[in-house]
C-alpha cells in the first residue's frame, strides 16, 4: 500500500486555505509535485497506527518529506546495510529504503528509539 499522501499537520483547526492535495486521515493519495513514491511494509503501517497522538503528525510529516527528498538533511545511513537509511522524529525513528530506479522509498520500520535497531 503505498503511502504517498498529502494530509495536513493536524486535524483540528481546519486550515481556511488548505494547501494543494490536502487530504483528511487516513485518505492517502499522490501529490502531484513528488518526486518519490513512499511505501510502508505493514509492519511499519502497524506501528503507525499504534503512535501516541502527539507523536503521529510529527512523523507522517517526516513521511511526506521523504516523498520530495529521500536523502534530508540529518539523515544517517545505517552501518552494516547496503541501502538502509534513518531519520530522527523526536525519540522515534524511521528506518527505511531508498530504490533510485522506481523511485520508492520503503518504510522498514516506526519504533522508539530503544527498540528501532533490534
Amino acid at each position: 500500500m503505498p503511502l504517498t499522501t498529502c494530509w495536513p499537520t493536524k486535524p483540528w483547526p481546519r486550515r481556511v486555505n488548505p494547501v494543494p492535495c490536502a487530504s483528511s486521515w487516513p485518505r492517502l493519495e499522490r501529490c502531484p509535485a513528488s518526486d518519490y513514491n513512499v511505501l510502508l511494509r505493514p509492519a511499519a503501517e502497524r506501528e503507525r497506527r499504534k503512535l501516541s497522538p502527539k507523536v503521529r503528525p510529527r512523523v507522517n510529516q517526516a513521511l511526506l518529506a521523504l516523498e520530495n527528498e529521500p536523502r534530508p538533511h540529518g539523515v544517517t545511513k545505517l552501518a552494516g546495510y547496503a541501502n538502509r537509511w534513518r531519520v530522527r522524529v523526536g525519540d522515534y525513528r524511521v528506518i527505511y529504503q531508498i530504490d533510485d530506479q522506481a523511485q520508492e522509498v520503503t518504510v522498514l520500520r516506526i519504533a522508539h528509539r530503544r527498540e528501532a535497531y533490534r
